[in-house]
């Protein structure tokens, strides 16, 4: 008796693409380090000595929240670790 299923080639697919998603994400994370890396200098010298304003706050908010979230939104998606999965050939 056959069993309902997706076919080898579909889950390989499947985790291919994965596995794509997984290095996308680190390499938009190193991207995202980089560009922070490259800009701090100018950061210091714009931002941090200019008087603390409301548009001053928005930029640090801006700046630091979504990263920190990325990285954990990025720890989460690579802890989950290895897909296994069983092919049945019966």
């Amino acid at each position: 008796m056959a069993q309902g299923g997706l076919p080898v080639a579909d889950i390989s697919k499947i985790l291919s693409s994965l596995s794509a998603t997984k290095y996308a994400n680190v390499a938009s994370a190193a991207l995202l380090v980089y560009d922070m890396i490259l800009t701090f200098d100018q950061e210091v010298q714009y931002i941090w000595n200019a008087h603390k304003t409301l548009g001053t706050t928005i930029f640090f908010l801006n700046r630091y929240i979504p990263p920190c979230l990325f990285a954990f939104d990025l720890y989460c998606a690579l802890k989950q670790g290895h897909i296994g999965f069983h092919i049945n050939s019966d």
